[in-house]
């Protein structure tokens, strides 16, 4: 229903500009920006098995150049939400790189090599304990 409803509204939004106004110019949407579940984790090339509770972990991507990251633990066998989020910034650099920056005052950053297909993301990069790639589904 989203889609249809997002399909309306933009060919309204198209039918309504004019065709004699060439400075309008269409904005399009990064595909980063929505609410992620993690789906797949790999560590070096190999899979990591992911829980139940690990599979509620959100990765949330807001087009003001946002993120949040909403963790879940099992603790005393409940699923729980770890109290402590990570925020930060994003920004696309672009040949499918962004450049994530956890904090307001934190001065390193991660780049990540993310590609879409549909409604999936693959999202790799490499840290201190080597090559990580995560698998999201867009909510």
């Amino acid at each position: 229903m989203k889609k249809i409803f997002l399909l309306f509204f933009v060919s309204v939004l198209i039918a309504s500009c004019s065709s004699d106004d060439d400075s309008v110019s269409v904005n399009t949407q990064d595909k980063l920006i929505g609410s992620w579940n993690i789906t797949q984790l790999f560590e070096n090339g190999v899979e990591e098995m992911l829980t139940s509770c690990d599979l509620k972990d959100m990765f949330d991507v807001t087009a003001d150049q946002k993120f949040k990251i909403t963790s879940y633990d099992t603790i005393n066998g409940d699923c729980t939400i770890i109290e402590e989020t990570i925020d930060g910034t994003w920004e696309n650099i672009g040949n499918n790189v962004y450049k994530l920056k956890e904090g307001v005052e934190v001065e390193t950053a991660i780049e990540a090599k993310i590609t879409f297909s549909e409604n999936t993301m693959t999202f790799e990069f490499s840290d201190e304990i080597g090559d990580v790639k995560k698998v999201y589904v867009r909510n």
